[in-house]
């Protein structure tokens, strides 16, 4: 939806999602900015944002995404299962 002009509650209409993550990545050098937000699809309200400074490595870029998920879930109150904790800290091949 990057670049599109509808609205969060239409983007999430289609979807068929409560909430919508919204954000951004900016990378210098070595160094990686996420900013990421959570808006409430019915009323369009920020229910939460964050600021990920980091260095960016290839050893944590995996790790970088499993803490933003473990935010978000947060954020929603979402419980994570043991096999979705499991499946976060797995560092892929």
């Amino acid at each position: 939806y990057r670049g599109a002009t509808k609205s969060i509650p239409e983007i999430a209409a289609e979807l068929g999602v409560s909430a919508v993550v919204e954000g951004g990545v900016q990378r210098a050098g070595d160094r990686v900015r996420v900013n990421a937000q959570l808006i409430d699809a019915a009323t369009d309200e920020h229910l939460w944002a964050e600021t990920f400074d980091r260095r960016l490595t290839a050893d944590n870029v995996f790790e970088i995404q499993s803490e933003l998920a473990r935010r978000i879930a947060s954020a929603l109150g979402a419980e994570l299962t043991p096999g979705e904790e499991r499946r976060l800290a797995r560092r892929p091949t």
